[in-house]
């Protein structure tokens, strides 16, 4: 056995180990044979998962990577980069100690099974009351582990709750409209009354016993965030990373003033952008019409020149979003296929009558660029088709690269012609947003700016309500160094851009520029660097580009 054949069964058996233990994975990825099944969010099951991690780490490190082809070399940094994330945050900060999300814990794991139409309505149906018959268990488990509760988390979770009991009465809803056997629907009406049980009762523990006590201590700290950014191939230190974003921040607001002045002369910034957001349609209807005229639009776009590939064989459905769904999803959201499955992405829009205005036109269009053309969709459906499946699951860490292309492409389409002046203001609004968010990213996790702190610069800085405000940070604070992964890995994506471009010189083809960065998966951007630069300028002058 050749050391190529050695590591892909190594990787095959962690991708079988890890299926075995979060049979969730294996629904989100399209391996429906898993559906039934549970993750175990048992202490016992935490620590296991870390002493196997450690040996895998072990393990990996034995292989002699100059014996390796090009894609092995490149998933055994994967892995590498992957496992040391996994141990930092498992082990060392144990963020499992702290968490107590079982309303969050619940809806994920049946959400697939009731929205994707893989199967009959009734045997997903089955499988959701598998799951659901897990949902006291994972209570004791959580209650047993959660030995460092956070306050504001807490809250969270308890909120949360009371959206996933309205879930439960959802899929009943739909249960009984779909007139499933009288055998299925009495079975999932008493695994349901079970499950209310144990989350109303879960709820009142958090209201009563764990909020009012618990410390609201969720930030990391400077060095952890240093150190959680380093392992994601973050080079630059957090003061560079600051300076970036106000940099960025200031280019952003002065770009608003010139366009503002151009389309409403004499107006403030934030006067300019209510303006934009005064067109906007009128009913739900009209919304979700707008949605898909603007993904086909900018699907065609990509169709007729090529500027970034379209995948072979997908294609992007555009519901509204169920009720329960709406804290979750306040404006819109994107849900990618698994690997295993058709190549189908679900693109959910909150088009409630009270929400009409935040789904104006300009922002419609952007949004859509992001989410779908030639965004999450565009580049999720490419990793799918990557023969690797470390492309797929083993980089979940690399989130500079999904989320800086997603934001990267906004700014691409508008700036190519394909969006007005109006939807530049709804683009430099969001990447405005994004620099905020790498400021309040990191202040906040180094301990340098409270939680109310916070409400308050967001108030000044951006205008924003205040519920829209606790939306966004009361997910920042739960994903230390997500916030700032949009805007750094945009930026990273352009200065990538502009060093193959100036090495080529005018044999540089962004189309061919675009390809290379959507064939090789979902990677890090520092080895996405290193690969495009081999790919694509290596001997620049014996090859074509």
């Amino acid at each position: 056995m050749s050391v190529d054949e050695e590591f892909r069964e190594f990787v095959d058996e962690i991708f079988k180990t890890i299926l075995d233990w979060h049979p969730t994975l294996g629904t989100f990825l399209g391996l429906h044979e898993y559906d039934p099944y549970m993750d175990d969010f048992s202490r016992d099951q935490v620590l296991r998962e870390i002493r196997q991690v450690e040996k895998w780490l072990e393990e990996l490190m034995r292989f002699d990577l100059r014996e390796l082809n090009h894609m092995n070399r490149v998933d055994w940094e994967i892995l590498r980069r992957d496992f040391e994330i996994e141990l930092f945050m498992n082990r060392d900060l144990k963020l499992w100690e702290r968490v107590n999300n079982l309303g969050e814990i619940v809806m994920s794991a049946i959400y697939l099974l009731f929205v994707k139409d893989f199967a009959p309505f009734e045997q997903r149906l089955s499988s959701i009351i598998s799951r659901l018959a897990y949902t006291e268990k994972i209570a004791r488990d959580l209650k047993e582990r959660c030995t460092r509760p956070v306050k504001t988390w807490s809250k969270i979770a308890s909120e949360v709750t009371s959206g996933t009991i309205g879930f439960l009465k959802l899929i009943e809803h739909t249960a009984r409209s779909m007139k499933v056997s009288e055998d299925i629907l009495d079975k999932y009406m008493s695994v349901e009354e079970r499950s209310i049980n144990v989350l109303v009762d879960f709820k009142k523990y958090l209201d009563e016993e764990i909020i009012p006590e618990a410390p609201d201590d969720w930030a990391i700290g400077r060095e952890n965030l240093i150190k959680l950014l380093r392992l994601r191939g973050i080079k630059e230190s957090l003061d560079e990373i600051l300076a970036m974003a106000e940099r960025v921040k200031a280019e952003t607001i002065k770009e608003i003033e010139k366009i503002g002045n151009e389309l409403y002369p004499g107006l403030s910034i934030r006067e300019i952008l209510d303006k934009v957001r005064e067109e906007y349609p009128k009913t739900p209807e009209e919304v979700l019409e707008a949605y898909r005229k603007a993904i086909h639009e900018a699907r065609e776009v990509l169709r007729k020149t090529g500027l970034v590939p379209l995948p072979e064989d997908e294609d992007l459905k555009v519901i509204r979003t169920p009720k329960p769904f709406i804290p979750l999803l306040p404006q819109a959201g994107y849900m990618s296929p698994g690997k295993f499955e058709k190549q189908v992405g679900i693109y959910f829009v909150t088009a409630e009558p009270d929400r009409l205005k935040a789904h104006y036109y300009a922002m419609i269009k952007n949004v859509s660029f992001h989410e779908a053309y030639p965004g999450h969709h565009t580049q999720l459906v490419w990793a799918n088709k990557h023969p690797s499946i470390v492309r797929v699951i083993g980089a979940m860490g690399a989130i500079e690269f999904v989320e800086g292309w997603a934001h990267y492409v906004e700014e691409l389409m508008v700036l190519k012609g394909y969006g007005d002046r109006k939807v530049r203001l709804a683009q430099l609004e969001d990447q405005l947003l994004r620099a905020h968010r790498v400021i309040l990213d990191i202040k906040m996790q180094c301990g340098e700016m409270t939680y109310d702190e916070a409400v308050e610069y967001m108030k000044r800085e951006l205008g924003l309500p205040e519920p829209v405000i606790k939306g966004e940070l009361n997910w920042y604070i739960q994903k230390p160094g997500y916030p700032l992964s949009y805007l750094y890995g945009k930026i990273k994506i352009k200065q990538i851009k502009e060093k193959i471009k100036k090495k080529l010189g005018a044999r540089f083809d962004e189309a061919k520029f675009h390809k290379a960065i959507l064939e090789e998966g979902t990677i890090y951007l520092d080895i996405l660097e290193r690969i495009l630069i081999e790919k694509l300028v290596g001997d620049a002058d014996d090859h074509e580009f």
